[in-house]
Order: structure tokens, then sequence, then C-alpha cells
């Protein structure tokens, strides 16, 4: 049996290219990776995993939410930073009232407006 993968852009490969540019001129901050250090970060995305290592992830002083899952946690006490990679605009809406986020640069501009007055790097 042979399986075939095959790449599937969520929009056109122009679109992200416009998004990116529209969104580089904003002049944000950039992602710093600084020197090594111990401190653990929790990168939590969304599934029922959430509720299994609850305990775990909210033993974490920085905790980093994929899209929607940033809502989830905020229902559970926890305003952790909101992030996306994702291009489509209906991601707006999940990071409506976020205090700070970490958005690819790909990302819908309608993503920085709904952020505007957020601690946003791109």
């Amino acid at each position: 049996m042979s399986v075939e993968l095959r790449p599937y852009l969520a929009l056109p490969k122009e679109k992200t290219d416009e998004n990116e540019r529209i969104n580089r001129a904003r002049g944000l901050r950039k992602v710093y990776f600084g020197p090594p250090h111990d401190e653990k970060i929790a990168i939590v995305g969304g599934g029922k995993s959430i509720l299994e290592k609850w305990d775990e992830i909210r033993q974490f002083r920085n905790i980093l939410a994929i899209n929607n899952t940033r809502n989830t946690l905020l229902n559970y006490g926890v305003d952790a930073t909101f992030i996306s990679v994702d291009p489509l605009p209906q991601i707006a809406e999940f990071a409506k009232g976020a205090k700070r986020a970490i958005v690819a640069s790909r990302c819908d501009p309608s993503v920085f407006e709904v952020l505007r007055g957020a601690e946003v790097r791109i």
C-alpha cells in the first residue's frame, strides 16, 4: 500500500504573501529568542487533553495558547498568550481580548486589528 501526501494551503500563496507584506509594515516587535535558560513554557492546543493535563498546565508561569484554546483557558481563569500561524480571517474572533500575542506575519490583517492595544510580536 502506498500513501501519497499532498500539501494543502488554506489560502492561495498570493494572499498569504499579501498578508505578510501588510503585517510586516506594522513595525511590530519580532519574537526574540534570547540566550538559553531553564524556564519552561506550556504551549497548549485544543483537545480533551487540556482537561486531562490541567493540573500540569496551570503550574507553568508562561502559557501560550493556540487559536481558540486561549478562550478555553480563560474559562478556567488562565489568561494565556494567544499564538497563531493560521492565515484565515476567522482567527480574529479567537484573538479578541488577548492582552499578549505572538502572531505570524502570514495571518490575516484582521487578527492584528483586533489585537490593537495588546502586546503583539510577529
